[in-house]
């Protein structure tokens, strides 16, 4: 009998091992390939084999390292809205296969709650889910929105995957996401792909990796203080803060238990101490460096996408640096162009809404313009009057998806539809009490809705209201005392709404300026 297992043991070894072929979650059923570029795909097999990709009569082969590490690129492929199979060999034998595979327009998504924001939760959610069963060329894949880690992952959070449009599924799904998907969808009739890996209240430094941060002395600074925490925290940290919070969550348990027998309101629990405390970091996910580039950026580090959508900047604008929020947010872009190999890949960002915040994001949505006019392929649209003054999520995400959409068909490719540029101050001229303020209208006239609000000059250091008019592309801004001037600027606050006038023919609002700070 011990002959005999010995035997079985032998003859076993001898044979050689398969099913060992492992890829990142991306490559996987309902997935898009990007069109007309070399996607790249990549996973782990045996140590040394040699791996096959066979995908609409293509077949391209790689040898594995002698970690098991392997990579290929497929040939430049037209959009195909026909599902199709990819079959993965390892040493000639088939081991993987991904189904309903659709090859069109792949784009990420990026930043923070505004871009998370569900569409169940916008003013059109109900249409939009309506029509979604008709969508079916549009793919999500979504990955989970708390995931963070120490270290770069090479596959996504748990339960990850691509998802297709359809009435089911499409409500919790990025709403600025959706709305652009489809209408890239419908102007160019090919699939979109959607790459999901936003969060909440991140700020940039979240988003880049640990090497990236030495490249800027605010994230840098930012880093060695967390670093610090990061060092003190060890299993008695945790289970003192989970104990603290345990308390917490008894304690709002217990008053809320009292409140619903009075039939009272229910006190809502902190929104940043909704999750209990985690061994990962001594910060909630949202305020950890690096860590969310770490889970949700680094899987997908290769995938051969388009573009980039970036809704962010709230969790940055609290300082009044223009020159701060630049700087980062340049280094986002260059970053993020490197992880999805694209030097030149376009990046299209939201500037930032209106709300009623303490600090001055005037100068974070200053900055954000400057990057779109100094980087190229870099593009803001305005979600200034789509904001609301007490929320800092505003509701209409249908505006913000189109108008991303619309910057896209047109710079990105070549598509004829509404001009995507919304008018930007060019240049001012002072004379005593009038400044002249010329317009960057981008061919499309403007105008003044209603009463000429908004505007401000500075005299003898002080800023005050103003009147103005507007002539073709030229606006005329005079105090209204007649004191001599040294500055002009519009909607120079963290909430304008009610002083929104100035408005080009397609109905994008000038983008707020100052000039003489």
């Amino acid at each position: 009998m011990k002959k005999y297992l010995y035997a079985i043991a032998v003859l076993s070894a001898a044979i050689p091992l398969f099913g060992k072929i492992e890829m990142p979650k991306v490559f996987s059923d309902n997935m898009v390939l990007q069109r007309n570029a070399d996607a790249k795909i990549w996973g782990t097999s045996e140590p040394n084999a040699t791996v096959e990709v066979q995908f609409k009569g293509q077949k391209k082969s790689a040898k594995a390292d002698d970690k098991g590490n392997w990579s290929l690129r497929l040939d430049k492929m037209p959009a195909d809205k026909t599902p199709n199979k990819m079959t993965v060999f390892e040493n000639g034998k088939a081991d993987k296969t991904i189904e309903n595979i659709l090859v069109g327009e792949v784009w990420v998504l990026g930043g923070q709650s505004n871009m998370e924001w569900s569409l169940r939760a916008t003013t059109d959610a109900k249409a939009a889910i309506k029509r979604a069963d008709s969508n079916k060329n549009i793919r999500y894949f979504k990955q989970d929105g708390q995931a963070y880690a120490r270290t770069p992952q090479k596959d996504s959070p748990e339960g990850s995957q691509w998802q297709c449009c359809s009435g089911k599924t499409v409500a919790g799904w990025s709403a600025v996401g959706y709305y652009f998907a489809e209408k890239v969808a419908e102007k160019l009739d090919v699939p979109v792909g959607l790459l999901y890996t936003a969060l909440g209240a991140t700020q940039m430094i979240m988003w880049v990796e640990e090497s990236a941060v030495e490249k800027n002395p605010q994230m840098k600074a930012h880093w060695e203080r967390f670093k610090k925490e990061l060092a003190a925290y060890d299993e008695a940290a945790y289970q003192k803060e989970l104990a603290k919070w345990n308390a917490e969550k008894a304690e709002y348990d217990k008053q809320n238990a009292i409140l619903k027998k009075q039939g009272k309101p229910l006190k809502w629990f902190p929104w940043d101490r909704r999750r209990p405390p985690s061994r990962v970091s001594p910060k909630a996910a949202f305020f950890t460096p690096v860590f969310n580039y770490n889970a949700k950026v680094a899987p997908l580090r290769g995938y051969t996408v388009r573009g980039t959508l970036w809704y962010q900047g709230e969790g940055d604008a609290g300082s009044e640096s223009v020159e701060k929020f630049e700087s980062q947010m340049k280094l986002v872009v260059s970053e993020w162009r490197k992880y999805f190999d694209n030097p030149e890949m376009p990046f299209i960002m939201a500037q930032l809404s209106s709300f009623a915040d303490k600090s001055n994001w005037a100068y974070a949505r200053e900055a954000q313009l400057k990057t779109a006019n100094d980087v190229p392929h870099v593009f803001t649209i305005p979600t200034l009057d789509r904001g609301m003054e007490k929320d800092i999520h505003p509701k209409d995400k249908t505006t913000v998806g189109v108008r991303m959409a619309n910057m896209a068909l047109s710079q990105v490719y070549g598509e004829k539809c509404v001009k995507p540029f919304a008018p930007q101050f060019k240049s001012a001229e002072y004379d005593g009490d009038t400044a002249t303020v010329c317009i960057e209208t981008n061919g499309v006239p403007v105008s003044i809705k209603g009463e000429a609000k908004g505007f401000e000059v500075r005299s003898n250091g002080k800023w005050g209201k103003a009147s103005a008019e507007l002539k073709g592309c030229k606006l005329s801004v005079k105090s209204k005392d007649g004191s001599k001037i040294d500055g002009v600027r519009y909607l120079w606050k963290s909430c304008p709404l009610g002083e929104i006038c100035v408005y080009n023919a397609n109905g994008l609002p000038l983008f707020p300026f100052s000039d003489g700070k």
